[in-house]
C-alpha cells in the first residue's frame, strides 16, 4: 500500500491542504499517492501587483484634501478602483492557481483546473510509457521545473509546468507504473519478473 513519504519542507500547510484536496477526486478504490499545485514562487507577481495597488491608493487617498466634498467622492472612487483592481490582478489569478491541481494516484495521473469551469484530465498509468523532466537554472535554484508524461495513446502526454520537487515526482510516478504493472500482470506472472520462473510443483528437487 502507497503511504506519503516523509518530505523536507515543501510548501508546509499548503500541500497538506492540496493532499486533501485532491482525495476528494479518487475513485473510491484509489488510493492517493502525491497532490500538488503549481509552485508558489508562480504567484509572487499577483502579490507584487496587490501590494503596488494598495501603495498606490493609499498615496492618492492620503494626498486628497480633507474636507473637500470632491476629496470625499474621489476617495471613494479611488478605494473601489483598487478594490476591483486587486480582484481581477491578485485574487483571480490566486484563485486559479489554488484550483489547478495535479494528482497521483495509484491508477492514473490527473490534472483538475478551473474555478467557475472545472475541467480535467487523466492519463491511465498502465499507458504511461515516458516520464521526463526539465529544470533551467532558476527552476533549480527555486525547486521547480516541468515534468513531461507521455502516454502510448497520446502523442501530446501532458506537461506539468512549475511542479515542485519535480525529479522526487519523477521517481513516484516510475514507481507506481511499475505497482499498476504488476497489479496488472498478476502475481504469476509478477513472481516470474521478480525472482525467474515459478518451480514445476510435478518435478522433485
Amino acid at each position: 500500500m502507497w503511504r506519503r513519504a516523509e518530505l523536507p519542507w515543501a510548501g508546509g500547510l499548503c500541500e497538506d491542504r492540496s493532499m486533501a484536496t485532491g482525495r476528494r477526486h479518487l475513485a473510491g478504490d484509489e488510493a492517493l499517492i502525491h497532490s500538488t499545485r503549481r509552485h508558489w514562487t508562480t504567484v509572487i507577481d499577483e502579490f507584487l501587483a496587490l501590494i503596488v495597488i494598495a501603495a498606490v491608493a493609499a498615496v492618492v487617498v492620503w494626498l486628497l484634501p480633507p474636507g473637500e466634498e470632491w476629496a470625499r467622492w474621489t476617495r471613494y472612487l479611488v478605494i473601489a478602483l483598487a478594490v476591483v483592481a486587486a480582484v481581477v490582478l491578485w485574487l483571480v489569478p490566486l484563485l486559479g492557481w489554488w484550483t489547478n491541481l495535479y494528482i497521483l494516484s495509484d491508477r492514473r495521473l490527473m490534472n483538475r483546473h478551473g474555478l467557475l469551469t472545472q475541467h480535467g484530465r487523466d492519463i491511465p498509468l498502465s499507458r504511461v510509457n515516458d516520464v521526463s523532466y526539465s529544470m533551467s537554472l532558476g527552476d533549480r535554484m527555486l525547486g521547480r521545473g516541468t515534468l513531461t508524461v507521455r502516454s502510448a495513446a497520446e502523442q501530446e502526454g501532458m506537461e506539468l509546468h512549475d511542479i515542485p520537487r519535480v525529479r522526487w515526482l519523477q521517481g513516484e510516478i516510475y514507481r507506481a507504473v511499475e505497482d499498476a504493472e504488476r497489479r496488472e500482470a498478476g502475481p504469476g506472472q509478477a513472481e516470474q519478473q521478480d525472482g525467474g520462473s515459478p518451480p514445476d510443483p510435478g518435478r522433485s528437487p
